[in-house]
């Protein structure tokens, strides 16, 4: 049961990535340009009427800038909204399981280490460098490290608790992502070109 769950629940993710293949990248805010950079570096300093000099060259700098944009760009990758139409509720769920029980485990075992730096440099890459890999090859390239750790938590999860009740919240999310597909599918277009 636990093994036929899994391989439904890995297909589901696949399905999942279907209007994903529709885009031909993700949206400015996912990558790091210098032009974008430059503008509100001018739009900074340049609404800063009455500030002392000093404090604007202070806080409005290319290095702090620089900073704020690779942050502000990294997190959009771990937004809530941007997750759940990767990998999908039932993904997100399955993801928090594992961060649950492998936090322990992560420095034990190669494979949550190789997961683990997988999804931390992907987004990273995608920032900056964009590496010119055509868009859906990319976005299931993406979402793997992701999807197999997640499957990894749910299993992990049907392990450790009473197999029905997990049964039972997991159709039901099964049922919740189904639904999600349809009546959204074009969900994902918030995020991509």
């Amino acid at each position: 049961m636990k093994k036929l769950l899994i391989i439904i629940l890995f297909i589901l993710f696949l399905w999942w990535l279907t209007p994903w293949y529709f885009c031909h990248g993700l949206k400015q805010p996912f990558h790091f340009s210098i032009y974008q950079l430059n503008l509100s570096s001018d739009n900074l300093v340049h609404n800063d009427i009455g500030t002392p000099f000093a404090l604007i060259r202070f806080y409005h700098n290319k290095i702090t800038l620089f900073g704020i944009e690779f942050i502000t760009s990294y997190l959009l990758f771990w937004d809530i909204k941007f997750l759940v139409n990767i990998i999908s509720f039932t993904g997100v769920f399955g993801l928090l399981c594992g961060i649950w029980y492998f936090g322990m485990d992560i420095f034990h075992k190669w494979y949550l280490k190789l997961l683990i730096i997988l999804m931390i440099l992907f987004p990273i890459v995608e920032i900056f460098i964009n590496p010119p890999i055509v868009f859906p090859l990319k976005i299931t390239l993406f979402s793997l490290p992701y999807e197999i750790f997640s499957l990894l938590g749910i299993t992990k999860l049907l392990e450790r608790h009473n197999k029905l009740k997990i049964f039972v919240l997991l159709t039901v999310l099964l049922w919740l992502t189904i639904w999600w597909h349809i009546a959204l599918p074009w969900e994902s277009l918030n995020f991509c070109q």
